[in-house]
């Protein structure tokens, strides 16, 4: 929002963008926008964030009291922060967002809350409970000698500005369902915000004995069936991390958080048996959310400074048949993550060479109508040791090939022709990541074998033969 009122001015918010905001982001080819900040943050988390983030903000350059917010995961109350403007505002924007075909969707926190939730005072049994020495004690005191726990995880220091829910209590798993039944009467998703905490035997690893009552069936599982009913357009997207992506899928979730595909991919890793093999198997791809960029990783653009990796390391992610999250900033090149506590970019040095390369790949594959087909991973001939992959999307008048070498060494494949293309017939070129991104391509005995330069990609196109179309149709194929 900061940066849309320095754009249209400062009585801007969610009420008031412009239609041309949004439309250039649908005509990239985006579906969903997904807010993050919305809900509302106190006094205390605020006060927790300047202690954190003033002198950095200082030595930045930039004013602390303006500059540095609380965390948004650190929910006061689940109202619309005045930074967005209001819950009617909110409704505008949403139906402006309809009008150009877009969806809203909308961060839910159920792990934990804000310092300032008033719940904690109200029902401080909805929360966890545990004795003064225990890591994630806080001030907050429980009853019976007890303190109510920070938010954590298993494997890191609990989050000193939030307070830990208890869903093993029925009364905080009703709560929870009445949030999140108010939050589906308002948008048409729902991020949740690290959800596999929340798994039965995650959240006992982390909380033990400390929960008040035994843990009851799956929380996702019975929350998800309970919103469906009246909301069954809803979607849920999962956080999830630790290779607990299908079992949340099984639990109702629609899409999952996949990282292996990012660690792969900006770790200079990229394996097809470890990173691909995975998207190819059942239905599993229609549901992983892919991406080289969040908002708790380091930028893209701060890892792989080589343009060429650059542009084919987010053609590859853009080919994928999955659904795709590009972060704020990323479709500019930004190269230095901003903390969710800053509500403005930090300064930076940019690399203008790596400037709109993203936005330009979203546009080439919208233009060539790339994602409207059905795309399917290739199996290369040659075999897994190859870093060179074939993505294949088949509309209905084209087949387009997107292949991609993911290595600073030549790179070779070579896929099956699909069969309903006339034989012989040579594909035309769409999109190059360089001038001439193969060194060879040859057509021989029913495959496309090529051979790639270093960080090379490109599209490939070639026109359906309706005629073979019609013979497969009329045998059955």
């Amino acid at each position: 929002m900061t940066e849309l009122r320095e754009k249209y001015g400062p009585g801007t918010n969610l009420g008031n963008i412009p239609d041309s905001e949004l439309a250039d982001l649908k005509n990239l080819g985006i579906t969903h926008i997904w807010l993050m900040g919305v809900w509302s943050t106190g006094d205390k988390s605020h006060q927790m964030a300047r202690g954190l983030f003033a002198t950095q903000a200082e030595q930045l350059g930039l004013n602390p009291d303006r500059d540095v917010i609380a965390s948004p995961f650190s929910i006061s109350a689940y109202e619309i922060s005045p930074i967005f403007g209001s819950r009617q505002e909110l409704q505008l924007f949403r139906q402006q967002l309809h009008g150009h075909h877009l969806q809203l969707i909308l961060d839910a926190v159920f792990n934990h809350l804000g310092l300032d939730h008033p719940l904690v005072i109200e029902h401080p049994e909805y929360f966890i409970a545990v004795d003064p020495n225990h890591p994630a004690a806080s001030r907050m005191p429980a009853g019976g000698g007890k303190f109510i726990a920070h938010g954590k995880d298993p494997y890191f220091a609990p989050w000193q500005d939030t307070y830990q829910l208890d869903i093993t209590c029925g009364g905080t798993r009703e709560w929870i369902r009445e949030q999140m039944l108010s939050i589906a009467r308002e948008s048409d998703g729902v991020r949740c915000d690290m959800a596999m905490l929340l798994c039965k035997g995650v959240f006992k690893r982390t909380w033990g004995e400390a929960t008040r009552e035994p843990e009851a069936g799956s929380f996702w599982q019975t929350l998800i069936a309970d919103i469906k009913i009246l909301h069954p357009q809803f979607t849920f997207i999962a956080e999830v991390y630790w290779n607990l992506e299908r079992q949340l899928l099984t639990e109702g979730f629609d899409f999952v958080y996949d990282k292996t595909f990012y660690d792969s991919v900006v770790e200079d890793r990229l394996l097809p048996t470890e990173a691909l093999e995975r998207f190819v198997r059942d239905e599993y791809a229609k549901h992983a959310l892919l991406f080289v960029e969040n908002h708790d990783e380091q930028r893209i653009a701060s890892r792989i400074r080589n343009q060429n990796q650059y542009t084919v390391a987010h053609l590859l992610l853009l080919a994928m048949p999955c659904p795709v999250l590009i972060h704020h900033g990323e479709m500019e090149g930004r190269t230095v993550r901003t903390p969710v506590q800053y509500n403005r970019w930090l300064p930076e040095e940019r690399d203008a060479s790596l400037e709109g390369i993203a936005r330009k790949l979203l546009w080439e594959l919208r233009e060539h109508k790339t994602r409207e087909g059905i795309g399917r991973i290739l199996e290369n001939q040659q075999g897994n040791k190859e870093q060179t992959f074939c993505i294949q999307w088949e509309l209905s008048g084209s087949v387009q090939w997107i292949i991609v070498n993911y290595s600073n060494g030549g790179g070779s494949g070579a896929w099956i022709k699909p069969d309903f293309v006339t034989p012989g017939q040579e594909p035309c070129l769409l999109f190059c990541t360089e001038p001439n991104p193969f060194k060879n391509v040859v057509q021989k005995e029913g495959c496309v074998l090529v051979e790639a330069n270093p960080w090379a990609g490109a599209i490939l196109s070639w026109t359906k033969s309706f005629q073979t179309a019609r013979n497969n149709t009329a045998q059955g194929i």
